[in-house]
């Protein structure tokens, strides 16, 4: 996680064409060459706090054929435009309750949670999933899970993480809560998983079957 060591690992993986099994063996042998003490310092936990299905902000169109008028930022770059939203104004927030819009006292933070119904697991760390954004609106994405990364599907363990993640998020297509609100540099849309109330991304890590990183 220290900035310096990470580009220095970084510019020799990139001069002699590593793989990622040969960065994790570089990463596990200069925190062995560590001091004890520093050895010793427990990586953090990845914290992430749920918030409320059914939260939106209210936003006015920059451009399409709605530009000027106000709608509702769903999430997954997605917009929608219910006829009592005349009522709201922009930045308000709002949650669909009993299938009608109210004003939400929460904050911010409550937003871009939402249930999904996973659809394929891909590799320790990556899958798909059909994702409520509520309106009757479903949007099928590849999701990353936030902060870790899971040993290449090809070794032992990657197929060991992957085996792990099917049957957590794949158990009679009951849906699992997301919250995600932004994509990493591949488009894929980094995710915090809750399976009931277990927090699907430092389970992996607390189990060995992947390990923490930096964002």
């Amino acid at each position: 996680n220290d900035p310096k060591e990470r580009e220095e690992v970084t510019r020799e993986a990139m001069r002699g064409g590593w793989t990622r099994d040969r960065v994790r063996e570089e990463v596990r042998r200069r925190q062995a060459a560590r001091r004890p003490s520093e050895e010793n310092s427990p990586e953090p936990e990845l914290s992430a706090t749920p918030g409320k299905v059914g939260v939106y902000r209210v936003i006015r169109a920059k451009a399409g054929p709605f530009t000027g008028e106000l709608g509702l930022d769903l999430g997954f770059a997605s917009y929608y435009r219910p006829k009592e939203i005349k009522k709201f104004k922009v930045g308000d927030l709002v949650a669909l309750e009993k299938g009608k819009l109210k004003p939400f006292k929460g904050s911010n933070e409550d937003r871009y949670t939402y249930h999904a119904y996973v659809s394929g697991i891909i590799d320790g760390d990556t899958f798909k999933a059909v994702i409520d954004l509520g309106f009757n609106i479903v949007t099928e994405q590849k999701l990353r899970l936030r902060g870790l990364d899971a040993p290449e599907i090809e070794s032992a363990e990657g197929r060991e993480a992957k085996e792990f993640l099917e049957k957590k998020l794949i158990k009679n297509g009951s849906p699992v809560r997301i919250k995600s609100s932004k994509s990493d540099k591949y488009d894929r849309y980094l995710a915090e998983v809750w399976v009931e109330e277990t927090y699907l991304n430092q389970k992996l890590i607390d189990e060995g079957l992947a390990v923490r990183v930096s964002e």
